[in-house]
């Protein structure tokens, strides 16, 4: 085919297109459409961060986790001072008799680790408790900061 016979052949192409009725969309493709697009635009509930939660629920979580550290903390005080634990831990010394090895080596650590604690005071542990506490949410915050400039990087390009 030479270049003349070409453009005959796109100039009839061109005319026979331009004859044709313009085609209508179904009447659903645009509500279909629009529903797709503010899907992918909503945010998912793991894409959200904490600090984009409404404030009752914050305050709902921070009350919730404040008395669960609390509990935590009482009950462990009340595992070490209640007279059924350490009479629960020679029973079970007993019946174990085999491994007094192992068991008196783990009574010398518990002992010595009962003995920091006891020297260390609650002011100690309660601030070592805080900070790991805090540590954990910095590491969650940074994890999410680093998701969410992952995904809109994926966005961009």
């Amino acid at each position: 085919m030479n270049l003349n016979e070409q453009e005959m052949l796109a100039a009839a192409v061109d005319r026979e297109l331009k004859q044709l009725p313009e085609l209508r969309a179904p009447e659903t493709l645009i509500a279909r459409v629009m529903s797709k697009i503010e899907r992918c635009e909503e945010p998912s509930a793991r894409n959200i961060s904490w600090t984009s939660w409404p404030l009752r629920w914050r305050i709902i979580s921070l009350s919730v986790f404040a008395t669960v550290f609390c509990l935590a903390a009482f009950g462990i005080q009340w595992l070490f001072h209640a007279p059924f634990g350490t009479s629960l831990v020679r029973q079970m010394a007993q019946n174990a008799s085999g491994l007094d090895v192992v068991w008196n080596t783990l009574s010398v650590l518990a002992g010595a680790a009962e003995l920091a604690l006891q020297k260390l005071g609650s002011r100690f542990l309660i601030l070592s408790a805080a900070l790991l506490i805090t540590t954990y949410f910095v590491c969650i915050g940074l994890g999410t900061m680093m998701i969410q400039t992952a995904i809109a990087r994926r966005k961009t390009l």
